[in-house]
C-alpha cells in the first residue's frame, strides 16, 4: 500500500514539474539526481472499523554540483504538493494534505564538489 503511495508521488510531481532528473525511490546516485525514502512513522489514530490515519513523513534528498539547482527543486517540489487543492487517490487509500516539515538545506558538500541537500514532507493518508 505504502509502495502504491510513492508511485502516485512520484508520477504526480514528474507529470507536473519540470524536473532536471527522474525521482527515485531509493538511494542517491553517485553524481546527480533526487530521490525519496520514507521515515518511520506511526498511525495518528485507528478507527473503529481497524481504518487508519497516518502521517506519512518523506524524505527528499537532491544531489548536483549546483546547489541553487538543488535548492529550487526541492522547493518546487515542497510548494506544489503544500498548494495542492486535490490529492490523488491510490490503491485502497486517499492522501488528504502535503506539509513542509523541514525546508530545504544543505546536507553535505562531497569531495567531488557534488552537494546534497534535504527535505523533508508530511503526507496525510487514510486507508
Amino acid at each position: 500500500m505504502l509502495n502504491d503511495f510513492l508511485d502516485v508521488l512520484v508520477n504526480t510531481l514528474e507529470s507536473e514539474l519540470n524536473l532536471r532528473n527522474k525521482i527515485k525511490i531509493s538511494e542517491l546516485n553517485a553524481n546527480e539526481g533526487i530521490s525519496i525514502e520514507l521515515v518511520p512513522t506511526s498511525p495518528l489514530r485507528v478507527t473503529l472499523n481497524k481504518k487508519q490515519e497516518l502521517n506519512l513523513k518523506v524524505l527528499f534528498l537532491k544531489k548536483s554540483k549546483n546547489r541553487r539547482l538543488c535548492m529550487d527543486e526541492l522547493e518546487s517540489i515542497g510548494n506544489y504538493l503544500t498548494r495542492l487543492t486535490s490529492y490523488p487517490n491510490f490503491n485502497n487509500g486517499s492522501w488528504n494534505n502535503a506539509e513542509i516539515i523541514s525546508s530545504p538545506a544543505k546536507v553535505t558538500k562531497e569531495e567531488n564538489g557534488n552537494y546534497t541537500y534535504s527535505m523533508m514532507i508530511s503526507c496525510k493518508l487514510y486507508f
